[in-house]
């Protein structure tokens, strides 16, 4: 379980989704239905699975985040009954990464302008 990953790179598009796997250590067991994802684009509709690891107190939450175009790229925060647990980064990545750098430098210089 010590193997957490906070930042994932991803292209996006209408299919595509980054599978997150966030370790915690309760109990009880959370509830999955108690966990929710908020992101630049606001909360989040998907499910979460847990499942128990190695001791009864470990436990893993998957998840799969859609990343249907660039403004999907960010910051997203897992809460539990409403408490902030983690925050995890999703970039993009690739030839992805240049041309959403390139979009952000030109949406703030013309922004600038204003």
């Amino acid at each position: 379980m010590s193997d957490f990953k906070q930042n994932y790179g991803s292209k996006s598009g209408g299919n595509v989704y980054v599978s997150v796997a966030v370790p915690l250590i309760a109990n009880p067991a959370p509830q999955a239905s108690y966990i929710t994802w908020f992101g630049p684009t606001g909360q989040l509709t998907i499910s979460s699975t847990v499942s128990q690891q190695s001791a009864i107190y470990k436990h893993l939450v998957t998840s799969s985040i859609p990343v249907r175009d660039p403004k999907y790229f960010g910051n997203y925060t897992m809460k539990f009954n409403g408490e902030s647990i983690v925050t995890i980064i999703i970039s993009a990545e690739g030839i992805y990464s240049k041309y959403y750098t390139l979009c952000k430098k030109v949406d703030s210089n013309w922004l600038k302008e204003i």
